[in-house]
């Protein structure tokens, strides 16, 4: 069981992990790459994606569009990311790497009813275990929308320009938007559409938003990363 902590709010996230360091700020995102094998994933139904991601150690870990389907990359770049978050994140990083893996939210089990002193041999020590399973239960509900935020800035970080041009003309992206920051819903339509799945809608040229502020990847979108990220 891990120790109870709640997140609180801070300024700036800073993600050191398997070489990587990123610093979201105001500014938006700016990352340091220390160099290295420049590394392309070329598609099983041929092209090549020259795209690379913010972060060092998931450079070929990117969600492209190159007019073809790309099944493979989406598999292969989800895993590599959600395995990466599982060792980066802080606090209860299985269950954010079990949703973006699902497509799912996990469930978290509830504690039991409040023991009642006196009834089925309860005592003081039994209402203090229920206690703190409670505490470890909030904690834990809280740390997963708070690792899941941070999650959204990773992925969307390591989209292409044409995938998020691609991604803003479903129908289904404004759904992701919203001030949730909604992963899950965004994995879904990067899917869709890395899969060349016939059920994708497109919006019509002229309603396709390509404002950067619904999805710029700054800490106005989330300011409670930094605690979510292990040293």
């Amino acid at each position: 069981m891990q120790h109870r902590v709640f997140p609180h709010t801070h300024v700036d996230v800073f993600m050191h992990g398997l070489g990587s360091h990123v610093a979201v700020g105001r500014a938006g995102i700016e990352a340091s790459h220390s160099g290295g094998v420049r590394k392309q994933y070329h598609g099983a139904l041929g092209g090549t994606t020259k795209f690379e991601g913010i972060i060092e150690a998931l450079k070929a870990a990117v969600y492209d569009y190159i007019g073809l389907c790309q099944p493979e990359l989406y598999v292969r770049t989800t895993r590599e990311i959600a395995d990466w978050l599982g060792k980066t994140l802080k606090f209860y990083s299985s269950d954010a790497k079990e949703a973006i893996e699902n497509l799912e939210l996990p469930v978290i089990p509830r504690p039991g009813p409040k023991p009642t002193l006196g009834v089925d041999d309860a005592d003081d020590l039994d209402l203090k275990i229920w206690e703190k399973e409670v505490d470890e239960y909030m904690a834990q509900r809280q740390w997963l929308k708070e690792n899941l935020k941070t999650a959204y800035i990773v992925i969307w970080g390591q989209r292409s320009d044409t995938m998020r041009a691609r991604a803003e003309a479903t129908t289904d992206f404004k759904t992701t938007t919203s001030k949730d920051q909604d992963i899950i819903k965004l994995l879904k339509v990067i899917k869709q559409i890395m899969f060349c799945n016939d059920t994708v809608n497109f919006l019509p040229p002229k309603k396709v938003n390509r404002h950067a502020d619904n999805h710029r990847t700054s800490m106005d979108l989330h300011p409670n990363s930094k605690e979510c990220m292990a040293a």
